[in-house]
């Protein structure tokens, strides 16, 4: 469980910081726009609760519903899987919001570097490594699907390639990122 808690806070640790008077601030939308402050640690906990509650719900029931729906017959096909996409995270970004209806809203923003530097130490040396040996597979399962595939299929296979060759270039990004956090302390 505790595995799944830190691959969790790879979407949550992002959201929260410490304010120069030394308060937690949620920031529901990121980098989008202010936070709201969190007047104790118990309610700062219960929030950081409830978002892994959200995500282990979209991971464990959202995404595999999403692929059983889907028929992918044909590149149109993932019209709707995209509109459905857009509406699910237009959901959540409005769930995580009405989580903070109550929170006085804090003057601070959070900044994109912060944001990037906190999901890149939520993801650790082994959850990046884990994420670009599994986008090396799916790339391979991609090109798979190019050579054995119907003709009316190879766009599956190109879809792939390019997701998850575009994934793994972000995962590079974030290990030599993790490198030079890791390597300047002071700015931890």
């Amino acid at each position: 469980m505790r595995t799944v808690s830190r691959l969790l806070d790879i979407f949550i640790e992002p959201l929260f910081r410490t304010d120069p008077e030394g308060r937690q601030v949620f920031f529901p939308w990121g980098v989008w726009a202010a936070g709201y402050v969190l007047p104790d640690a118990v309610t700062a906990e219960s929030m950081r609760r409830t978002l892994r509650t959200t995500w282990l719900v979209f991971f464990l029931v959202g995404i595999p519903l999403a692929i059983l729906l889907m028929p992918l017959r044909d590149p149109v096909d993932l019209l709707p899987v995209i509109a459905a996409s857009a509406i699910v995270s237009l959901a959540m970004l409005g769930w995580f919001r009405w989580l903070a209806r109550d929170l006085q809203r804090s003057s601070m923003k959070l900044p994109l570097r912060e944001a990037q530097d906190a999901q890149t130490r939520a993801m650790g040396r082994t959850g990046i490594l884990a994420m670009m040996v599994l986008s090396l597979i799916l790339m391979a399962l991609g090109v798979a699907t190019l050579v054995t595939a119907g003709h009316d299929r190879r766009w599956i296979g190109g879809l792939l390639i390019g997701m998850f060759g575009l994934c793994l270039v972000v995962l590079a990004w974030h290990w030599r990122r993790l490198s030079r956090l890791e390597a300047a302390p002071g700015r931890s």
